[in-house]
């Protein structure tokens, strides 16, 4: 009977998806570990750091671009003519990373005038922008047909840009770079290939997306809140205490986004399986099982977090109590993510940019703040600190409304 009832538990959708999700994720964190490894070897300190804020840049454009149109393809999927869907939301996630491209390049140098190299080679950073793009949103598509199996994969073929960091060493910061956009460019032709056969013909039909304009917008904003920082910290870590400094903290957050990928997948298998209708007590409840896998995981990089580090260079252990604090964080995120997913299935758009907006203001601000008078450890404790007031909040709402 217990063998049937945990084999039930894995074919669930919710835990299968998840699965796919977080080895997905877990993958692109194990690849991105390896491969700035191997840059660490290979390129000087201040390089990584370069690169690591164009990388940021990029993600941060593409995160905009997708205007929460990623949400509403999860959402209304099911009800949606697949191809149209697509053409239209890829279409338009395009143009506006385009634009938002261009803008970028013409004002580096107000922007971040430690990144103006970048103006020497603006089209090969539009063309990973454009891929990147396209990419992300063929992702969300195979999310939302509940095929994590081909997000999984998509995922080794980005990590592919690995084997292009050794050829392109004498590029310096810009190597890493182009063996990061190559890897795009490999999985957005793949991924086409692989999308096109399971949706109706891509078409561009404004209309479809009339009905689903209020929860793209409030997507959108709520997104950007939760994961601009994500983008915005390497590039104030860089202004503020200099490209030394961003390497440092973008390998320890590199890591810590391993431990981050368990709450992550949990609560976007979540959302999908409430877009399908399922009982919301009942996927929360199993929602609650990313903890089983958390706790040992967390404690595994509390007590090794200083030799994982050294793996990649001695001068990076440095960093290891702000990759503890990373790490604790996550508790806290597990507590987030669930609640803006019930926030998103129940269409609550308003409570969700408010609740996000809180986060964002508080992470930010602490960052600027802690980091200007504690160093590069103010960053872990700012995390910790906008996270456990966020999870607070939810607890003891949910307690005042039970009482009730």
């Amino acid at each position: 009977m217990k063998i049937e009832l945990i084999s039930n538990y894995l074919k669930d959708p919710l835990i299968r998806n998840s699965f796919f999700l977080m080895m997905s994720s877990l993958l692109f964190s194990a690849f991105g570990f390896v491969s700035w490894v191997l840059a660490a070897r290979l390129y000087r300190v201040d390089e990584i750091g370069i690169a690591t804020a164009l990388i940021s840049s990029i993600a941060l454009l593409v995160l905009i671009s997708r205007m929460g149109l990623d949400y509403s393809v999860i959402r209304f999927f099911k009800d949606k003519d697949s191809g149209a869907l697509f053409g239209t939301s890829c279409f338009l996630t395009t143009f506006v990373a385009l634009i938002l491209g261009i803008f970028f390049i013409f004002g580096i140098d107000i922007f971040s005038p430690q990144l103006s190299i970048i103006k020497e080679y603006a089209i090969f950073y539009i063309i990973f922008l454009l891929m990147n793009s396209i990419t992300t949103i063929i992702g969300t598509f195979f999310i939302a047909m509940r095929r994590t199996k081909y997000h999984f994969f998509q995922s080794i073929l980005i990590n592919l840009k690995i084997i292009f960091l050794i050829p392109l060493i004498n590029l310096g910061s810009l190597g890493i770079f182009f063996s990061y956009g190559i890897g795009y460019v490999i999985a957005l032709i793949v991924s086409m290939i692989i999308l096109i056969r399971h949706i109706n013909f891509p078409s561009i039909k404004w209309e479809i997306l009339d009905d689903s304009f209020y929860f793209s917008l409030g997507n959108f904003i709520a997104t950007f809140f939760m994961t601009c920082p994500n983008m915005i910290i390497p590039i104030i870590t860089l202004n503020l205490l200099g490209a030394e400094a961003t390497a440092y903290y973008y390998i320890a957050y590199a890591i810590a986004s391993m431990l981050f990928v368990i709450p992550n997948a949990f609560g976007i298998s979540l959302f999908v399986e409430g877009s399908y209708n399922r009982n919301l007590r009942e996927i929360v409840v199993k929602s609650l099982g990313s903890f089983i896998i958390l706790i040992p995981s967390v404690a595994i990089i509390a007590l090794f977090g200083s030799n994982i580090l050294s793996l990649i260079g001695e001068d990076y252990s440095v960093s290891v109590d702000l990759l503890i604090l990373l790490a604790l964080s996550s508790f806290f995120i597990v507590i987030c993510n669930i609640y803006c997913s019930i926030l998103r299935i129940k269409n609550r758009m308003h409570d969700l940019m408010l609740f996000n907006g809180l986060i964002f203001f508080l992470l930010i601000v602490l960052c600027y703040v802690l980091s200007d008078s504690m160093g590069l450890i103010g960053i872990g404790y700012s995390w910790v600190i906008s996270y456990g007031i966020a999870s607070f909040l939810i607890l003891a709402k949910g307690y005042f409304t039970y009482r009730k």
